[in-house]
């Protein structure tokens, strides 16, 4: 059985609580977050999915099951488990939620069997582990023999991973429609919070936006200065960048530190355009050529004497090829590199020749949403 978990959309202003159709408290979704919603949709129907949609009943959530399901062709079924949390009475104390019957006039593909106890938001504050424990006994209702998404909060998206025991990390960021996987018959495909199915500029956390936050955190790091080991400064021999992870919106940072260290070598390991998953995500082709170009120009223009270029799993080989023509295709029997933490987010180091003594380079932080 595979679970799938999401969040749902971005949603409007806040502030549209005397709407008679979206009361206080549950406003419908952005044009931005339908687009995050279809987009989820694309790539569930491309994995195969064609389960029932088990939603909360807040107006973002059951917007969001819509867009999926115009993809997937799914039964939607209003679902309170995977409804937001209660923080405090107040929170709740003014909202009155859809029927089951209001809720089949608004929206296509509700599962004609399906039932919704009413009331069904909560009116008393709920723990992280009220939450856990309610999605919880949710899920162990579902038919076993079948897969379902789960499209849900902030807080029972995140609580409902732990439910399920999928590892989780605590940077992990709560993106609307995020991608997450609970696969019972093979726990290693677990996923937690991915949000690389989208396009970078499209991954939010509600009012925030992943790619504005970490163009801010990259203008503040360069703003400080490079911090180059004087190792390398002082260093007279050849010197050797290595790359590897790369994100578009550090490229700033990759320039800076080609015109200060001036490598004669540079070598890319691969995974050029690091946010857009090009090599396992449909679709993504135009945003990782529009990236990897960018970054082209920046190594053409290096002044290095040798430029070596390997793809990596999140690469198109054909389209570096194209881009990166004056590249020479990177070797291991070249020189032995150190390796490239696989959950790095654009590395860099530099090596000293002939001794090959390595140094290591702080690259700029990326943004992590706090659950808090």
């Amino acid at each position: 059985m595979k679970i799938y978990i999401t969040r749902h959309g971005q949603v409007i202003n806040w502030g549209i609580g005397g709407d008679v159709q979206f009361p206080e408290g549950d406003p419908p979704l952005s044009q931005l977050g339908r687009q995050q919603a279809s987009g989820l949709g694309a790539y569930l129907k491309h994995l195969g999915f064609s389960g029932k949609i088990y939603s909360s009943p807040f107006a973002r959530a059951l917007e969001t099951a819509e867009a999926i399901a115009d993809q997937t062709g799914s039964l939607i079924v209003p679902w309170a488990p995977v409804r937001e949390i209660v923080k405090t009475k107040e929170s709740t104390a003014r909202l009155v939620g859809m029927t089951l019957e209001q809720i089949r006039e608004r929206y296509n593909h509700i599962d004609p069997e399906a039932t919704l106890p009413y009331p069904w938001w909560g009116l008393v504050p709920e723990s992280p582990e009220d939450v856990t424990n309610r999605v919880r006994a949710g899920i162990e209702t579902l038919d076993k023999n079948e897969d379902a998404l789960l499209v849900g909060h902030g807080a029972s998206v995140h609580w409902g991973c732990v439910a399920l025991q999928i590892p989780y990390d605590e940077k992990g960021n709560g993106y609307n429609c995020s991608f997450n996987l609970y696969d019972s018959e093979n726990p290693q495909n677990c996923v937690y919070m991915r949000g690389d199915h989208l396009p970078y500029d499209q991954r939010t956390f509600n009012a925030i936006w992943q790619k504005k936050e970490e163009e801010k955190l990259t203008e503040e790091f360069l703003a400080q200065g490079l911090q180059i080991p004087e190792a390398v400064s002082t260093a007279t021999g050849k010197k050797l960048l290595l790359l590897g992870n790369t994100r578009s919106v550090h490229y700033p940072y990759i320039r800076q530190v080609i015109h200060t260290v001036k490598p004669q070598i540079i070598v890319h390991a691969g995974n050029f355009v690091n946010e857009v998953k090009a090599g396992s995500i449909p679709n993504t082709q135009a945003e990782y050529t529009c990236g990897l170009m960018q970054l082209a120009e920046i190594l053409k223009q290096s002044g290095a004497e040798t430029i070596y270029a390997a793809p990596g799993e999140n690469d198109i080989s054909q389209v570096l090829t194209q881009h990166l023509d004056f590249a020479q295709k990177w070797d291991s029997s070249i020189l032995s590199l150190p390796s490239i933490p696989e959950e790095s987010e654009t590395y860099a180091a530099v090596m000293l020749l002939p001794e090959e003594s390595v140094w290591e380079l702080n690259a700029p932080p990326c943004y992590h949403w706090n659950k808090g």
